[in-house]
């Protein structure tokens, strides 16, 4: 019988790549079905540039894209640390690397999340 700490985190490995496909498809949905952005609604330049039109959409998803790959590694290493878990390595090699992956991620979005607020800027003005 295995323990209750390697039940949960199966369950909450299979939780991370439900949650994450569940975003991404939405994400989708409401960008190509109703024309709305929801990854992106914090920041009213950008906001105010996407309702510009078509011109500069292909741009500014361009620019959204660090961000997108960085929350998709994130998402991975989530899964693949909880899958460490229910193996019963708690503190073994693999998932120490995915400590620190997960780390250096969370030290990468800090840039990242700064020069997001400055690309629609940069983009109208060039």
């Amino acid at each position: 019988m295995k323990p209750k700490i390697q039940v949960l985190s199966a369950s909450l490995r299979w939780g991370v790549l439900a949650i994450s496909l569940f975003t991404i498809s939405s994400l989708m949905i409401h960008f190509i079905l109703f024309d709305q952005n929801l990854f992106s609604s914090s920041n009213h330049l950008f906001i105010g540039i996407w309702s510009q039109g078509d011109q500069y959409r292909s741009m500014l998803l361009l620019g959204q894209a660090p961000i997108f790959i960085v929350f998709g590694l994130f998402a991975y290493l989530l899964w693949r640390l909880f899958g460490e878990y229910a193996k019963g390595n708690y503190f073994g090699e693999g998932s120490d690397r995915c400590y620190l992956w997960l780390m250096w991620l969370y030290a990468a979005l800090i840039p990242l999340r700064m020069m997001e607020s400055t690309y629609p800027t940069y983009k109208v003005t060039s």
